[in-house]
């Protein structure tokens, strides 16, 4: 899965270490995350949008859309990006190069391109043109061209979760129940567990599902796909939202967390022992890791919101104050 991360190093200069409840004996510290308290850092180092603009690092390339949103990148000079008109209309996803040149690889609704996956290696993408109680459908394009590689029909309501370049990990609700599986592309399936998986990654060989429905007493389980009898973590307090690339950091919300966000998030180590927790008085947002160690955070704190960079011991912020809009 194209997590738009770069590996970088954050100046230790520019991460303030965390205060006093920080430094408390206890296993799991607990640091709020004021906004405008926190120092200001670099901005973020891995690619984002601003407006209709892409950013990476000096390179700034403004985007003909009235409202676009990054999936993924395609190698060191490309990047896929949703785009539509400014109330909502004319979707269509997009190649765009560093030079601002654009390419349409395709058009669908809203529900179509929120499941687009972008490979690692930015060479393919893969999405569910259709959806439904008896079947859905999964493409994989050419994210070059958009023309269609792939394609296979599942029985049943149908999530993805990683795409690379010879498998696609996903999970099918048919009429026996949700399972988990590893479509080879172009070739046969294999099942990884009988069970409903919420996130993966084929490259770090791990899968999270539910023991059970979460909302009647179900857990959260972290196995390796290739094993996935031998539990990594288990926990039925706390969900995987997201994992750092190479799976050595989780980042976890409420297990139960839905609709406005979390206010309190934990940052892990890949096994789930806890580092430290994050509260806020007000919700947290979208997260991105910017490397294994440091992760970016939509912080909406009572009065001010900002982007807000951390590891287990030093945040700083990585965006300018705007003032928290509630809902």
């Amino acid at each position: 899965m194209n997590r738009l991360l770069a590996v970088v190093t954050a100046t230790a200069a520019l991460l303030v270490p965390l205060g006093a409840a920080a430094a408390s004996a206890q296993a799991e510290p607990t640091t709020p995350l004021r906004p405008a308290e926190i120092k200001r850092g670099p901005n973020p180092q891995v690619p984002y949008v601003k407006g209709t603009t892409i950013i990476d690092g000096d390179r700034r390339i403004k985007v003909n859309a009235g409202r676009i949103g990054l999936h993924g990148t395609a190698g060191p000079s490309a990047y896929i990006v949703g785009a539509s008109s400014a109330s909502g209309e004319n979707r269509r996803l997009l190649r765009v190069a560093a030079d601002g040149t654009t390419r349409v690889l395709l058009r669908a609704d809203l529900r179509a391109l929120s499941t687009v996956l972008v490979a690692d290696d930015g060479a393919r993408i893969a999405y569910l043109s259709a959806e439904g109680r008896r079947k859905s459908t999964v493409k994989v394009l050419s994210a070059v061209t958009g023309g269609l590689q792939y394609q296979r029909s599942f029985s049943g309501w149908t999530s993805l979760h990683d795409v690379d370049g010879r498998r696609l990990l996903a999970t099918v609700w048919g009429n026996n129940g949700p399972r988990t599986l590893i479509w080879r592309l172009g070739g046969t399936n294999r099942t990884v567990v009988f069970k409903d998986a919420y996130t993966g990654d084929l490259s770090a060989n791990r899968v999270a599902f539910y023991s059970k429905d979460p909302y009647q007493g179900g857990c959260s389980v972290l196995t390796r796909i290739s094993r996935p009898a031998d539990r990594i973590w288990r926990s039925c307090r706390d969900r995987i939202e997201p994992a750092s690339p190479d799976w050595s950091r989780l980042m976890t919300v409420g297990l139960l967390d839905d609709g406005l966000g979390s206010r309190a998030i934990t940052m892990r180590t890949g096994t789930g022992r806890a580092l430290r927790t994050f509260t806020v008085d007000g919700w947290f947002d979208l997260s991105e890791w910017e490397d294994n160690r440091t992760i970016l955070v939509v912080t909406h704190g009572e009065h001010w919101t900002a982007t807000i960079r951390c590891t287990a011991s030093s945040c700083n912020r990585a965006s300018k104050l705007t003032r928290t809009v509630w809902p």
